[in-house]
């Protein structure tokens, strides 16, 4: 079809206050819009929950952001605790994995430190306190090593004068030696950042708690060069930290590494752009591995453009209460590691609560009808098959934090319910973010050829205009242009068009006003005629 270039003016167009002249036609969305669920901060223990509010009223950042990273800190010192049951067979950590998907600008670093005020206390005063047990412990490993030294030399004058009484003495001088090492000093370090996978593993030799608490996350989705098989092996280690499982690895000129019985903590922030990268080099590698079944997603509306300055008042109790508790069980939790390292807790079971048996068994078959073909989780089988332990290990993060085990059956209902919660928005984030390429490089392309038009004050660009300055990713090749361009048509948010023998790409007049045409604060009306 051969369109009038005269036409085509936006100077005139009119407001969508003047009803006469505009008639708007709904439109197909590219991806379906899903409104985000109210977290339910309600249910949370009364420690955890008070401490939440506390911090958004601070912070006015978004509430399931909070929540997550609250959340997080407080499994990181229960996890050194308790393990739960859910039966006589299936007993695992209490660790909580937690992936908060949000731009640059949502203050996570902030509410991660108000959170972890107690972590980086208790760090501090365990230092100060070992710091003479270090220096002791270098000068005994030092004299070990020196009496090691001694043994082997003489061991080899003696083998150069063929001396074989002393040969066998010093052998076996040396062979009672080598055991008599001074142990190792195991120093609680629980926070890690930016360690890559293998130095976690070492870190959990030398203590095997850890809380990998990070706002970037590029010690897990890693560079854009990283292979498949690297990927692979990386998103499986993070498994079996969830699953407190065991870790071996060959390293080359440090002897292998076997890691087991540890408890890992995670709460990652990773802007979505980074994010979708990633799952589009990986995300079925991911999934089929079970990696995001495990962790509590959560993609928050922003509250950037609303957060007005506001004096605080009254100081932080309950953010202080928090940490005190926080700070309480992490002192506690030196005592279940022994000499060598390795971690004793005690079983927190769901039997031992028959009313919260009944609550969560419940949960556990509701998600598990809704995972057929057309229900409501098929979409998310692997999350929704990873969501009755969640939420067991929630119930067991409530009781423990609130140190409240009389109430464990309002526990496990509020643990089920915060679960689901996830686990819908695990849903949301499928439905909306983890969408075909496809259909993201169509979004990419009508975002940019808005801008254009709203700028030109013309609804059309150019088909060479796409293929020189439109967004790198539907640039080239002509075929990917051109797929972007019939994904728009087919959607009905634009067709392809003529222009004086030039292609050209004329987007609908409901997409622009869509993509901000028109402002209130751009209208000649008045705010009772729009």
């Amino acid at each position: 079809m051969s369109i009038n270039k005269g036409a085509l003016t936006l100077f005139e167009v009119p407001k969508p206050s003047e009803k006469h002249a505009l008639e708007l036609q709904p439109l197909r969305p590219l991806v379906p819009k899903l409104e985000e669920e109210p977290f339910p901060t309600g249910l949370l223990p009364r420690l955890i929950r008070e401490a939440v509010e506390e911090v958004v009223a601070i912070t006015q950042a978004p509430v399931a952001m909070v929540a997550s990273c609250a959340l997080a800190a407080a499994a990181t010192a229960v996890q050194g605790h308790v393990n739960v049951a859910r039966n006589k067979v299936l007993i695992g950590p209490v660790s909580l994995a937690v992936l908060i998907l949000a731009a640059s600008g949502e203050r996570k670093t902030t509410v991660d430190n108000l959170f972890t005020q107690g972590l980086r206390q208790w760090e501090a005063d365990v230092a100060k306190s070992i710091a003479h047990a270090k220096l002791r412990q270098k000068g005994l490993v030092e004299a070990w090593a020196a009496q090691e030294a001694g043994l082997k030399e003489a061991l080899k004058h003696a083998a150069r004068n063929h001396e074989q009484h002393a040969i066998d003495t010093l052998t076996q001088e040396l062979t009672d030696h080598a055991v008599k090492r001074p142990p190792d000093l195991h120093v609680p370090k629980l926070r890690r950042q930016d360690d890559t996978p293998e130095r976690l593993a070492t870190a959990l030799t030398e203590w095997p708690m850890a809380a990998i608490i990070s706002s970037e996350a590029g010690l897990l989705f890693g560079a854009h060069g990283m292979s498949d098989q690297v990927v692979m092996r990386n998103l499986a280690q993070f498994n079996i930290f969830w699953d407190g499982g065991t870790v071996q690895r060959g390293r080359v000129g440090g002897g292998d590494l076997d890691v087991s019985g540890m408890r890992v903590t995670t709460c990652l922030q990773v802007q979505p752009e980074a994010f979708l990268d990633f799952y589009e080099r990986a995300g079925k590698l991911a999934r089929g591995m079970g990696f995001f079944a495990r962790y509590l997603i959560t993609q928050p509306d922003s509250t950037q453009g609303g957060r007005y300055y506001e004096e605080p008042t009254g100081g932080t109790p309950a953010l202080d209460r928090f940490n005190r508790r926080l700070y309480d069980l992490l002192s506690a939790s030196v005592s279940n590691v022994d000499a060598d390292g390795q971690l004793h807790l005690r079983t927190l079971s769901l039997d031992t609560d028959a009313a919260a048996k009944k609550v969560w068994t419940g949960y556990f078959d509701s998600v598990e009808e809704e995972l057929g073909k057309d229900r409501e989780y098929y979409e998310v089988q692997d999350a929704a098959s990873k969501s009755g332990e969640n939420a067991a290990r929630l119930w067991a993060n409530f009781v423990v934090f609130q140190d409240d085990a009389s109430n464990s059956y309002s526990h496990m209902v509020s643990a089920t319910l915060v679960a689901r919660w996830y686990l819908n928005a695990q849903l949301r984030f499928i439905r909306t973010t983890a969408i075909p390429q496809s259909i993201r490089r169509a979004q990419q392309l009508e975002e940019w050829a808005c801008k254009q038009c709203i700028a030109a004050k013309t609804p059309f660009v150019t088909l060479r205009s796409i293929s020189q300055y439109g967004p790198n990713s539907v640039r080239y090749p002509v075929s990917v242009r051109n797929e972007a361009i019939e994904t728009l048509v087919d959607h009905g948010r634009a067709t392809q068009e003529k222009l004086d023998k030039t292609d050209v790409l004329l987007v609908k007049m409901e997409v622009l006003y869509e993509n901000g045409l028109w402002r209130p604060q751009d209208s000649n009306v008045s705010t009772q005629e729009a």
